[in-house]
Protein backbone atom coordinates (compact mmCIF):
# COMPACT_ATOMS: atom_id res chain seq x y z
CA UNK A 1 0.00 0.00 0.00
CA UNK A 2 1.13 3.60 -0.63
CA UNK A 3 2.30 5.74 1.90
CA UNK A 4 -0.33 8.10 1.56
CA UNK A 5 -3.18 5.48 1.74
CA UNK A 6 -1.30 4.45 5.06
CA UNK A 7 -1.61 8.10 6.28
CA UNK A 8 -5.25 8.31 5.38
CA UNK A 9 -6.10 4.92 7.07
CA UNK A 10 -4.44 5.71 10.10
CA UNK A 11 -6.20 9.42 10.37
CA UNK A 12 -9.36 7.69 9.92
CA UNK A 13 -9.30 4.88 12.01
CA UNK A 14 -7.98 7.67 14.49
CA UNK A 15 -11.16 10.05 14.24
CA UNK A 16 -13.56 7.12 14.30
CA UNK A 17 -12.59 6.51 17.81
CA UNK A 18 -13.24 10.18 18.63
CA UNK A 19 -16.85 11.07 19.94
CA UNK A 20 -16.69 14.26 18.45
CA UNK A 21 -19.94 15.68 16.22
CA UNK A 22 -19.24 14.48 12.83
CA UNK A 23 -19.05 18.05 11.24
CA UNK A 24 -15.69 18.13 13.56
CA UNK A 25 -14.29 14.55 12.58
CA UNK A 26 -15.16 15.51 8.88
CA UNK A 27 -13.39 18.92 9.28
CA UNK A 28 -10.32 17.36 11.55
CA UNK A 29 -9.76 14.74 9.06
CA UNK A 30 -9.63 17.30 5.64
CA UNK A 31 -6.87 19.30 7.69
CA UNK A 32 -4.57 16.12 8.74
CA UNK A 33 -5.01 14.81 4.99
CA UNK A 34 -4.26 18.53 4.14
CA UNK A 35 -1.31 18.71 6.17
CA UNK A 36 0.09 15.40 5.49
CA UNK A 37 0.11 15.45 2.33
CA UNK A 38 1.51 19.41 2.66
CA UNK A 39 4.79 17.17 4.96
CA UNK A 40 4.84 14.50 2.18
CA UNK A 41 5.24 16.49 -0.51
CA UNK A 42 8.00 18.91 1.26
CA UNK A 43 9.92 16.61 3.10
CA UNK A 44 9.77 13.05 0.74
CA UNK A 45 10.43 15.31 -2.86
CA UNK A 46 12.90 18.05 -1.15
Amino acid sequence: MNPERELIKSILEKHSRCDCEDHEVETQIAFDIERDRYLCKHLFTG
